[in-house]
C-alpha cells in the first residue's frame, strides 16, 4: 500500500498546487477567485478577503507538504510515512470542508461558477464539481488507510505510482474540459428564412387578358 501513499500525495500535490498557481498567477486570476467565493454566499462580505486567503495558504502547504512526504518516503526517511499521514488528514479535511461548500452552494442554485483554478468561469458549480471534488476526497480518504496501515515499499515501485497520481490530478483539475469532450452536441439550428421578400407575380390586368384574347382570335 506503499505506492498507494505516493500516488495519492502526488495527485493531491498536483490538484492543490495547479489550485494555488491559478489562482496566485496575477490579480485578475485572484480577482476572479474572491469573486466566485463572493457568489457563492457562503461567507459574509467583510470575511471574503480573510477566508480567500486562508484557503489559498492551505492549498500551498498541503501541496508542498505532499512534494516533501513523497520525498522523503523515496529517501528512506524514518519521519516519512508520518509526514505522509499528517498531509493525507489535512488533505481530507480540506477537501471535505470545499465538497460541502460546493453541495451547499448547488442546492441554493446561486448560479456561482467555479474559479478553482483561476480562470473565468464557464459553468456554474453542479453535479460535475460535485463528481470531481468526491472522486479527490475518496482519494485522499485512501491515502489517509494507507498512510497508516502500510509499510515502506520499493523504490521502484513509488516510482511507478507517480504516473496514476500525476494523470489522476490532470484529470481531476481539468474535469470541465474533459466533460466538454464527452459532452452530446447541440442539435444544429433550423434553416433560417431568407430575409430578402419574394418578389410578387405582375398583376395581369382585365384590359391587357382581352387584348391578348382578340389577337388569338385573329
Amino acid at each position: 500500500m506503499g505506492t498507494v501513499t505516493v500516488a495519492v500525495l502526488v495527485t493531491m500535490a498536483g490538484v492543490f498546487g495547479a489550485s494555488a498557481a491559478g489562482k496566485l498567477g496575477g490579480r485578475a486570476a485572484y480577482r476572479r477567485y474572491r469573486s466566485g467565493m463572493a457568489d457563492t454566499t457562503l461567507i459574509g462580505s467583510r470575511l471574503i478577503g480573510p477566508v480567500s486567503a486562508l484557503l489559498v495558504a492551505a492549498e500551498v502547504l498541503i501541496a508542498t507538504g505532499a512534494l516533501i512526504a513523497v520525498a522523503m518516503l523515496a529517501a528512506r526517511v524514518p519521519a516519512g510515512p508520518g509526514t505522509a499521514l499528517g498531509v493525507s488528514v489535512a488533505g481530507l479535511l480540506l477537501i471535505t470542508v470545499l465538497t460541502a461548500g460546493v453541495a451547499v452552494t448547488v442546492r441554493r442554485s446561486t448560479g456561482a461558477g467555479c474559479a478553482c483554478f483561476g480562470g473565468t468561469p464557464t459553468r456554474p458549480l453542479g453535479r460535475l464539481h460535485l463528481i470531481r471534488n468526491g472522486v479527490l476526497c475518496l482519494a485522499a480518504a485512501l491515502g489517509v488507510v494507507a498512510a497508516a496501515t502500510s509499510g515502506p515499499s520499493g523504490r521502484a515501485a513509488d516510482l511507478v505510482a507517480v504516473l496514476p497520481g500525476a494523470v489522476l490530478a490532470v484529470l481531476i483539475a481539468r474535469a470541465e474540459d474533459v466533460a466538454d469532450l464527452f459532452a452530446t452536441p447541440a442539435p444544429p439550428a433550423g434553416p433560417v428564412a431568407s430575409a430578402r421578400p419574394s418578389t410578387p407575380a405582375s398583376p395581369v390586368t382585365p384590359a391587357r387578358t382581352a387584348s391578348g384574347v382578340r389577337g388569338t382570335l385573329r
